[in-house]
């Protein structure tokens, strides 16, 4: 996790140590602070052990066709300034689906509840 932190604060010309920033004020409590409970770390080696499996699996079903399926609506909502999964990105996984209504939400980037909670309360209410 640190070395993630670490990875990701390097990409944004950000420092992982940095008592202020997303990463260290919302993850590193919760996995390695007063505020860490017992199974966090356990829980998080299974969700990344198994990610690249449901990746895997994800694409097979883009690949076969199956989100037009999805008769329903979806509401993806991204981060405009995301450099990570861009908002050209988002406008492709949106159009994957018949009735997908897209949302950009401005000054946000990749942690769009993070950077603007209030739009994305909104969005989702």
């Amino acid at each position: 996790m640190i070395q993630l932190l670490a990875h990701t604060g390097r990409q944004f010309g950000l420092d992982a140590a940095d008592q202020q920033g997303v990463g260290v004020a919302s993850i590193m409590p919760q996995f390695f602070g007063d505020q860490a409970q017992p199974d966090v770390l356990v829980a998080v080696r299974a969700w990344t052990s198994a990610l690249v499996a449901a990746l895997d699996r994800q694409d097979t079903h883009v690949a076969v066709g199956d989100p037009p399926r999805l008769d329903l609506p979806v509401t993806p909502i991204f981060g405009a300034t995301d450099d990570y999964l861009s908002p050209a990105l988002a406008r492709h996984l949106a159009g994957l689906f018949p009735h997908a209504d897209l949302r950009l939400v401005d000054n946000a980037s990749h942690w769009p509840r993070w950077d603007q909670p209030a739009i994305v309360a909104r969005l989702i209410k």
